[in-house]
């Protein structure tokens, strides 16, 4: 999941990350957001039970990129 604030609208947008579909939600505070996840990922379920197909799960294995160990790590003297 991934998650932006808009300063413009005072709203803070969600979006399922890591399957091919897209499942966005938003909220005005992160009790609002944790409902409208839970809501979106309720309603596409029951979209793909639906359309008779099985809902896709997170890539698993999946390489994400990051900075090397010793630029995450302050070094010690």
């Amino acid at each position: 999941m991934s998650a932006q604030y808009s300063e413009g609208d005072d709203v803070i947008h969600g979006k399922i990350a890591a399957i091919n579909d897209l499942i966005l939600f938003e909220g005005t505070s992160v009790k609002e957001l944790k409902k409208a996840f839970r809501e979106a990922v309720d309603d596409h379920l029951e979209t793909c039970k639906e359309m008779g197909r099985e809902p896709q799960k997170p890539y698993k294995d999946s390489w994400i990129p990051s900075a090397p160990t010793e630029r995450r790590q302050p070094k010690l003297q």
